[in-house]
């Protein structure tokens, strides 16, 4: 049975939301998954990739960047996660208008900096929780409102 670790960073709870989805779909098709929030969980702490054939890993956007734990993750990870099945996501508000130029701008351009090969990447439209128990602060508020109404035009 294949291994998948699926490690994300996620600021207002989109990509964690997608990477719970994506282990589930790959449970219903037989293989074992370990999902980790890399923002909650220290670097030395991390998974060990030893454990897993295959590891995916994705970020949410916030003003065209990634979440940095995923990017240091990729980093420091860089040798041995090049040697196994490896994909990449990113959930961005952005996708949902143009996911070409998001999978362009936030995937492509990122494998580039960081210097991995993914087998896969994918970009996924984000979530706009305005509601009253939403993580956001009033400035990534605002940020959102102005940035939906640009989205939806």
């Amino acid at each position: 049975m294949s291994k998948v670790l699926i490690a994300y960073g996620s600021r207002f709870g989109c990509t964690e939301e997608v990477s719970h989805k994506i282990a589930e779909v790959l449970e219903n098709q037989g293989m074992e998954t370990q999902v980790s929030n890399l923002r909650k969980t220290k670097s030395k702490e991390w998974p060990l990739l030893k454990e897993f054939d295959g590891v995916l890993v994705g970020s949410g956007i916030k003003i065209g960047k990634w979440t940095k734990e995923p990017k240091n993750f990729l980093k420091k990870h860089k040798e041995e996660l090049n040697k196994k099945v490896l994909g990449i996501f990113v959930c961005s508000g952005y996708a949902a208008k143009d996911p070409d130029y998001a999978r362009k701008e936030y995937l492509e351009k990122a494998m580039e900096e960081l210097g991995v090969t993914t087998d896969m990447y994918e970009a996924f439209g984000g979530v706009f929780d305005f509601s009253e128990s939403s993580t956001m602060g009033f400035l990534d508020r605002r940020q959102r409102e102005w940035l939906t109404k640009w989205v939806l035009l």
